[in-house]
């Protein structure tokens, strides 16, 4: 009886979180784009800390300094070129990898090539991947776009989620993750593209000229990028001996632990929709 009152209530604080982050989410995403922008901003901050912290990266003053510079300088871009602001940023990605080899070459004491690696790839994950739902907010079409992201991504986690405590006998990648399965992962695929053309039909109905061949197409990528999304956070946890990115959200463990498929799926959804419009 105790085992059972205690998964309730671990049960009952994921769903009044979850419940919580779905109603911020909804007043953020219609709030004016400059709000959606800045909100983004700060939670792609607390992603990026998360990750230096589970890294052990966050003891190493020069590189922690260098990571937060350059991470705002990604995030002005999302401000100054809104959805042009991608080209800054290859820009300031060329700029960090100078600033980072060159912090190497001074102080190679401490700062060493792995560490070099590391924090290039901790801002680009964080932070560049991110920004680009803001570049995605600021298109013609955008707030639609922006819920595409959602579904592309949560939706087809609850539906792998479900699948696979459902129907899962096959081990996907069991080194990586023990309990996701083949069906699980197969029933993501699926959840996506009928969520996806349910929201398609949605669109037509209050007057979007809508692509069903191009959304479908985009489902289906989604439905894979998500998992593979939250698979490489699962090789991050298990390289640094992690089981969560951090507490911030009660009974969900980090920022990022919620949006790890998330991350994946934003750029999956610009780049695609900026060379095959959907609406």
């Amino acid at each position: 009886m105790e085992v059972l009152f205690l998964k309730w209530n671990k049960l009952k604080t994921r769903v009044i979180s979850a419940v919580v982050l779905v109603a911020l989410l909804l007043i953020v995403t219609f709030a004016p784009v400059s709000v959606f922008t800045f909100v983004l901003c700060a939670a792609s901050f607390v992603v990026l800390h998360e990750l230096m912290v589970t890294f052990n990266q966050n003891t190493k003053r020069s590189v922690v300094i260098a990571n937060y510079i350059f991470a705002f300088f990604y995030m002005l871009s999302a401000f100054v070129l809104k959805e042009t602001g991608n080209t800054l940023m290859y820009m300031i990605t060329i700029l960090f990898v100078m600033a980072l080899l060159t912090l190497s070459v001074l102080n190679n004491d401490e700062i060493k090539f792995s560490d070099v690696c590391t924090s290039l790839f901790l801002v680009i994950y964080s932070v560049f991947f991110l920004m680009h739902l803001s570049f995605i907010r600021n298109m013609e079409n955008g707030l639609a776009y922006v819920f595409l992201t959602f579904i592309g991504a949560w939706l087809t986690d609850t539906m792998a989620y479900f699948s696979g405590n459902l129907f899962g006998k096959h081990k996907l990648i069991e080194k990586v993750s023990p309990n996701k399965t083949v069906e699980g992962a197969v029933g993501g695929i699926v959840g996506a593209v009928v969520f996806f053309i349910i929201y398609g039909l949605v669109l037509s109905h209050i007057g979007y000229n809508v692509s069903f061949f191009r959304l479908v197409i985009l489902s289906i990528l989604c439905g894979i990028f998500a998992q593979l999304g939250d698979l490489s956070a699962s090789v991050m946890k298990r390289a640094y001996s992690a089981k969560d990115f951090g507490n911030l959200i009660p009974g969900h463990g980090g920022l990022l632990d919620r949006i790890d498929s998330f991350i994946f799926v934003i750029p999956v959804v610009y780049y695609f929709v900026i060379y095959f419009p959907i609406l």
